[in-house]
C-alpha cells in the first residue's frame, strides 16, 4: 500500500503536514551534505545527528513563523581567505533575507 497512487489522498491534513514537514527536513539536510561532499567540505567525522537537529530546527522555524529559515554556514564553504566544513559547530539557522544579505563573506 505504500506506493499506491492514492495513498497519500487517503491521509488526514495532520498526516499530510507531517509527512511534507519530514520531507522537507530530509530534502534539505540531504542537499546539503550533497553540496558540502562535492567541494569536498563534508569530514567524515561530522555529526549527522546534531547536523539534522539544525535542518530540523530551520523547517519547524519557518513552518510555524510562514519565513523561510535557511541553514548556513559561519564560515563560508567558499571563503576567499578561509573555507569551513560542513560540520554541526558551523551551522546556523537565518531567515533567507538575513542570509542573502551575508553573502559569503567572514
Amino acid at each position: 500500500m505504500k506506493n499506491h497512487p492514492n495513498a497519500y489522498n487517503k491521509k488526514t491534513p495532520e498526516e499530510k503536514e507531517q509527512y511534507w514537514l519530514k520531507y522537507a527536513i530530509n530534502s534539505r539536510f540531504r542537499s546539503g551534505i550533497s553540496r558540502a561532499k562535492q567541494q569536498q567540505k563534508y569530514p567524515s567525522w561530522a555529526n549527522k545527528a546534531e547536523i539534522l537537529k539544525i535542518y530540523t530546527e530551520a523547517v519547524l522555524l519557518e513552518h510555524k513563523t510562514g519565513i523561510k529559515h535557511e541553514v548556513d554556514h559561519i564560515i563560508p564553504l567558499n571563503g576567499d581567505d578561509v573555507s569551513g566544513l560542513h560540520v554541526e559547530n558551523n551551522l546556523q539557522i537565518l531567515t533567507r533575507k538575513e542570509n542573502l544579505t551575508k553573502y559569503n563573506y567572514f
